[in-house]
């Protein structure tokens, strides 16, 4: 419960502090194309579709998210399914909902990001699925490989804030692919 707390504090504070880090952004020379020059993360603008795919304790986890962004923050909705693993006691989850990206460096190969949001899940838990609602963040990395190309690493939880009977969180670590639209 101390570990759900201390999460919940700083999902707020991310919140809170969010307009902190959108700045006026700065203008861009024209002759400046999207993979040349350093580049601010105010500066940006940009609608992405990302794929991710993991393996947790011998389960697949796909999941697919939409990020729209504006300099430093954006908005983003995402989808995930973790797929079930009775050797090992791993539910099945499928978990979607909604987030704001965050991003704390950007230049034109390398990217930092972190997304607290509020989430929908249904985990299934025996021969029952239960539905459970709560904070989730993601922290990430990417690598551009074209102007509109990006792969990357992401670190997601999910936590539970109604259910007794769902486990409190569940950590999931996927490769990213994102396209720039």
């Amino acid at each position: 419960m101390k570990n759900f707390n201390f999460l919940i504090i700083l999902v707020s504070m991310l919140f809170i502090s969010a307009p902190a880090f959108s700045q006026t952004p700065e203008p861009t020379p024209r002759f400046q194309s999207r993979m040349g020059g350093a580049r601010n993360p105010n500066n940006i603008a940009e609608n992405n579709i990302k794929i991710s795919l993991g393996l947790d304790q011998g389960a697949i986890n796909l999941g697919a998210e939409y990020e729209s962004r504006s300099g430093a923050n954006g908005l983003s909705g995402y989808f995930l399914l973790a797929t079930e693993k009775i050797t090992t006691g791993k539910p099945q989850i499928m978990t979607f909902g909604g987030g704001m990206p965050i991003y704390f460096y950007d230049n034109k190969t390398n990217s930092l990001f972190i997304t607290p949001g509020l989430g929908l899940n249904m985990i299934k838990v025996g021969n029952t699925t239960e539905m459970t609602f709560g904070p989730q963040i993601k922290l990430g990395t990417g690598y551009r490989l074209s102007p509109n190309l990006r792969l990357g690493l992401e670190h997601f939880i999910i936590t539970n804030a109604l259910n007794e009977k769902a486990g409190g969180s569940q950590h999931f670590t996927n490769f990213l692919i994102s396209f720039t639209l």
